[in-house]
């Protein structure tokens, strides 16, 4: 499956095994790790292995209609994979799901992160009919934080002390966004 921000030069698409090699060269940062908030399922060093093990994973939930794990492309200045973009916890009955997302930092800084954020929301709300679509974040990774505000996310909650980093307790942030809230990206789908 093919998801594109109209106008934006990025693409979500299904991950697939020959991804792989592109997921660890773009994953494989310490201070990516420490700012994502699944840092504990993130490694650091993050190795081949660990992205034949991310994709086969992203593959299997998809199938149980749990998870949608979506390589993040850009198709200009050359059509490369530069990080990946997630629903999960995927909940039909009460039409919510979390969205993550990360880019390589060598992509940082071209908007690359919202528009394939602001895909999936679309996605999510429009093509899967949810209500709400949450994100954790630690209260440190204010780059995350303005995305999430950008797109029109609240911030709802703290939950004190909730992750480890670098052997510090942290706080994590839960924003969230809700249909009715969204200003409805357009998207173009494909297989």
């Amino acid at each position: 499956m093919r998801i594109a921000a109209k106008g934006s030069g990025v693409y979500l698409k299904s991950l697939a095994v020959e991804d792989a090699e592109a997921i660890r060269d773009n994953a494989d940062d310490r201070e990516l790790a420490r700012d994502v908030a699944s840092t504990g399922r993130f490694p650091s060093p993050y190795t081949l292995a660990d992205a034949h093990e991310f994709i086969q994973a992203a593959v299997g939930l998809y199938v149980l209609g749990t998870d949608m794990h979506m390589g993040v492309w850009v198709s200009e200045p050359e059509r490369m994979l530069v990080g990946a973009c997630a629903l999960t916890g995927i909940d039909v009955k009460s039409r919510r799901a979390e969205l993550s997302y990360w880019i390589g930092r060598r992509h940082w800084g071209r908007g690359i992160g919202k528009a394939a954020a602001a895909a999936m929301i679309s996605y999510a709300f429009g093509e899967l009919g949810l209500n709400r679509v949450y994100c954790h974040v630690f209260e440190s990774n204010q780059r995350s934080i303005s995305l999430l505000r950008s797109l029109g996310f609240v911030e709802e909650g703290r939950l004190r002390s909730h992750d480890m980093v670098d052997g510090k307790f942290v706080d994590t942030l839960v924003f969230g966004l809700l249909a009715s809230e969204w200003e409805k990206g357009e998207i173009e789908l494909s297989d």
